[in-house]
């Protein structure tokens, strides 16, 4: 519908539209040089003025990122883990489906940034330690609390997070392992035995000061970045590119179609094509399901001793052949996608900070298959936690005048473990190993009873020299 204003502005002979009806050429032209002359007017103070608000605006976003960072790191500490004896398969499901609770508010993430975690292998020559990276910021006990929930018998060690390597010039050499195919495509999660029996293998026979370490980075997601990897799917699903850049070269390339997988004419059926794209639809599908994590998956073998310049190529050659089996260790994850390695120039500074930019997204049984805890019961260099502990039930007393303290629990929340005297005064069989600490457990006993003013008669059956040859005395004897 024409309005009389609109009708005014076709009729007016100086208006633009006007203009450009009656001579199109001549209207572009005048446009140019208008343009060519407020350029060449204003140019040499909007240029500069211009450029400077750019590289304002990007050194802003490069210090809020980088202080974002140093937030989210200040304080991290790191959970060294002791698996139990024998591990869940389905317990690092459950892992990181508890700590989808980390994911915090949208004004939150966009004011301080998302924190992450780093899973974390550790090999040396006599040793592999599992070990979770936490920042600062998420409140203690709330990790150790959720791997002790999806293993049980699991216990934690928390210490503050030291550097890697104490080593000025260290040798090293390492990379980073990504997504090769779309992230909407999965990885392989269905595993008859554990998936990284290849990865623990992979580093044995390290030399004196070597040592390798494996970092899985990953932070749960939402908003935006789930939104545009669902478009991504969409757009693989119909078959168009992945990325703005592909699908603009496919636009331009002759002989384009707009959806050449949904293309099956009545003449010409590829069976075994129309499978292949239905498999990849239903496995797309089943992806998107659930809290996605954003991850990267990084690695690095390095030496902590002193080098000359002779032996350091040497070294260097011997240490890339190691880090390449690491990465080789991963193609066993190979399905509908599978992982491409790149090279890290500085690998040991990147595995240090513990970066996470922009990664690649994993569903919660994906990540679940690259970091867990062993399966195999039978890892000789992996230490464990030992016997499952059991808390201890809620009738059992705990401290008071009339209880005789025996301890501190190690599962659950720690709460002191004691003896009703009455109870004390029948038989008392105490079971342990060799240097599990009988003897000091007896000794502690008789020191409260001594403090408490019970009386106490101490009857020691055995010689009067102990294991070692030294003379064997009982406190309150």
């Amino acid at each position: 519908m024409i309005t009389p204003l609109h009708l005014a502005s076709l009729t007016d002979p100086r208006s633009p539209v006007s203009r450009y009806l009656r001579d199109p050429g001549g209207a572009v032209h005048s446009l140019l040089d208008g343009l060519g002359h407020a350029v060449l007017a204003w140019g040499p103070v909007a240029g500069p003025s211009l450029a400077a608000v750019v590289t304002g605006l990007f050194a802003a976003r490069a210090w809020w990122r980088s202080r974002c960072r140093r937030t989210l790191a200040s304080g991290a500490r790191l959970v060294e883990i002791l698996p139990p004896p024998a591990a869940d398969p389905n317990g690092a499901a459950a892992l990181w489906s508890n700590l989808v609770g980390v994911l915090r508010p949208a004004w939150r993430r966009r004011l301080t940034g998302q924190p992450h975690l780093a899973w974390e292998y550790v090999f040396d020559r006599e040793t592999i330690r599992i070990r979770i990276w936490v920042p600062g910021v998420i409140p203690p006990g709330m990790v150790e609390r959720a791997i002790e929930a999806a293993w049980p018998g699991a216990h934690t060690k928390t210490t503050a997070a030291p550097p890697l390597t104490a080593t000025p010039d260290p040798v090293a050499a390492g990379g980073e392992l990504r997504l090769a195919r779309s992230e909407a495509l999965p990885i392989r999660t269905d595993f008859p035995a554990d998936p990284i029996r290849a990865l623990l293998g992979a580093p044995a026979g390290l030399g004196g000061g070597e040592k390798a370490v494996v970092q899985v980075l990953a932070r749960p997601v939402t908003g935006r970045r789930v939104t545009s990897a669902r478009r991504a799917a969409r757009h693989l699903r119909v078959g168009h590119a992945g990325s703005p850049a592909a699908r603009l070269l496919d636009l331009l390339a002759p002989g384009h179609h707009r959806s050449p997988r949904r293309r099956i004419t009545a003449t010409v059926l590829d069976r075994q094509t129309t499978l292949e794209n239905a498999a990849e639809d239903r496995v797309i599908i089943a992806k998107q399901r659930g809290t996605p994590f954003e991850t990267r998956v990084r690695y690095a073998v390095f030496t902590t001793t002193t080098l000359d310049a002779a032996a350091r190529q040497a070294t260097e050659d011997h240490l890339r052949g190691r880090a390449h089996a690491i990465a080789s260790a991963f193609a066993g994850f190979t399905e509908h996608n599978y992982y491409r390695r790149t090279r890290l120039r500085r690998p040991l500074i990147h595995l240090g900070e513990r970066r996470l930019d922009k990664g690649d997204l994993l569903s919660i049984p994906e990540l679940a298959v690259l970091a867990h805890l062993p399966w195999d019961e039978a890892i000789p260099a992996l230490q464990r936690a030992g016997a499952r502990a059991v808390p201890p039930p809620p009738g059992v007393a705990t401290c008071g005048p009339g209880v005789r303290p025996i301890g501190v629990t190690d599962t659950g929340n720690p709460r002191p473990v004691g003896l009703r005297i009455p109870d004390a005064r029948h038989h008392l069989h105490i079971l342990g190993a060799t240097g599990s600490g009988k003897s000091e457990l007896m000794a502690r006993m008789i020191l409260d009873d001594a403090e408490a003013g019970r009386g106490v008669v101490v009857v020691d059956p055995k010689s009067p020299t102990s294991s070692c040859g030294c003379p064997r005395s009982w406190p309150g004897r």
